[in-house]
């Protein structure tokens, strides 16, 4: 009952997800909104660390970009292939919210609810906030996705 509830709001995320993850099932996945998706800024940045690392460029076919507004879906969708609008109908998200507040946890909560959903379906990831990790050599990645699997696996047992 709790996955389709939440399949419900996520529409299109479990249709999504087959086409983006690993063979292993294993998804990357990062958010952007309107300022971080424009033309040379993060996005850019984040897609031409793949391309530039060793021996990962084939990893961003399994990278899955969250954006938090339509500005950042727009963006993402004119650059990227696995693109999905996270939508946050509770707050302004497209806006900067000061840490802590109704925007910020909304918003927040609206990530972890979308990460609990892509565990549910039988998914790993690697959510990388923000966009903050560039990716140099596919030996790093493996240890990373490893780490975070774990982590995620066992604090998603506190949220069923």
């Amino acid at each position: 009952m709790l996955q389709e509830e939440e399949q419900d709001r996520f529409p299109g995320l479990a249709e999504l997800l087959p086409r983006v993850a690993m063979a292993d099932r294993t998804v990357i996945v990062t958010s952007v909104n309107d300022a971080w998706a424009a033309p040379g800024s993060l996005l850019d940045l984040f897609r031409e660390s793949f391309r530039n690392g060793k021996g990962i460029e084939h990893l961003l076919n399994h990278t899955l970009i969250v954006a938090v507004d339509a500005g950042g879906f727009d963006r993402c969708r004119a650059v990227h292939p696995h693109c999905y609008l996270l939508e946050v109908r509770s707050a302004n998200v497209s806006a900067a919210n000061r840490f802590l507040s109704k925007g910020y946890l909304e918003l927040v909560w609206a990530k972890l609810s979308l990460q609990q959903l892509v565990l549910e379906l039988g998914y790993n990831y690697l959510f990388t906030v923000g966009m903050q990790l560039m990716h140099l050599r596919r030996h790093c990645i493996a240890l990373i996705v490893v780490s975070r699997i774990i982590d995620r696996s066992l604090a998603s047992r506190t949220w069923t």
